[in-house]
């Protein structure tokens, strides 16, 4: 691991912006996976590993406060710290990591979370719900069944730049482990179809994954029903059948009767965009390209 690293004029060099990919793993069980250097304040970890906090821990913390804080308000200097976390949780939240780990608050009444943050609110609660739902359900699953998901951290650094290519969705192939049920096994390059969907007896994909899981422990016919809609939603959108919201986007503009091909977005273009998301958000019209059938 990197220390702070001044440049020429003593200012602290910190590759990635404030917004960044998590740049590693907690867990003491996984630091082999640990493969690029990070930058973090030596004086605060120094500070924190004294008091008896985790390295680890220290690490994540000392990593954020590597950063001048956006905001502070003076009644958060003025509160007392040993009673309240309030400043700390303040700078702790001006970087925005694809995953957050949300410290206790001094009373207690939050305990350790987790946060994962890199996908984008989309048009309809329908469409939130249901990648919502699926990253909890695949979290728990991960859990329960002990399933090994994790590669180096490099290669979640890539999988990152290239989620961020045009169409990614249909077009790129990001990092994965090769067999989920074995830790030792390594990792190979799947698009996003055969992630959620499967390729073939090796690789059942995280859909089949999610029910067999619900097949096991019995759910109810009701709420199996609502999640396989769900789910349907997620395998459209993974295996291309179904667009994107920013592919619908692209091919609303593009196909409107003011876009000279120019990439200027008229007053018009705009207006007519929110409105038609509007309606599809109040299920005033419908949209079979984004949702299916």
């Amino acid at each position: 691991m990197e220390k702070e690293k001044p440049d020429q004029l003593g200012y602290t060099v910190i590759p990635c912006s404030r917004w960044e990919p998590v740049s590693f793993y907690l867990s003491t069980d996984h630091t082999k996976l640990n493969d690029i250097p990070i930058v973090y304040n030596e004086k605060y970890f120094d500070q924190l590993v004294n008091s008896g906090v985790d390295p680890q821990l220290a690490r994540l913390v000392s990593r954020s406060l590597t950063r001048d804080p956006l905001f502070v308000s003076e009644k958060q200097l003025e509160e007392d710290e040993t009673e309240t976390f309030n400043l700390l949780i303040a700078l702790l939240s001006t970087t925005f990591p694809t995953v957050r780990l949300k410290i206790p608050d001094a009373s207690n009444s939050a305990f350790w979370r987790l946060e994962f943050r890199p996908m984008e609110v989309q048009f309809t609660d329908y469409e939130n719900a249901a990648f919502s739902l699926f990253m909890v359900i695949l979290a728990k699953i991960i859990l329960e069944k002990k399933l090994h998901l994790l590669i180096p951290i490099s290669k979640v650094l890539e999988n990152v730049e290239r989620a961020q290519k045009r169409d990614a969705v249909r077009n790129e192939k990001f990092w994965m482990k090769s067999n989920f049920q074995d830790d030792d096994s390594g990792w190979e390059e799947l698009t996003v179809d055969e992630v959620i969907n499967g390729k073939d007896p090796d690789h059942v994909g995280l859909v089949s994954v999610i029910r067999q899981y619900m097949s096991e422990t019995g759910v109810d016919n009701n709420v199996a029903e609502s999640l396989e809609r769900y789910l349907r939603l997620v395998q459209g959108r993974a295996s291309g059948e179904l667009m994107t919201d920013s592919r619908w986007i692209r091919e609303f503009v593009t196909s409107h009767d003011d876009y000279k091909h120019d990439s200027y977005i008229t007053d018009k273009i705009n207006y007519d965009l929110l409105l038609t998301i509007d309606k599809i958000q109040r299920k005033e019209i419908s949209c079979s390209q984004l949702l299916g059938e």
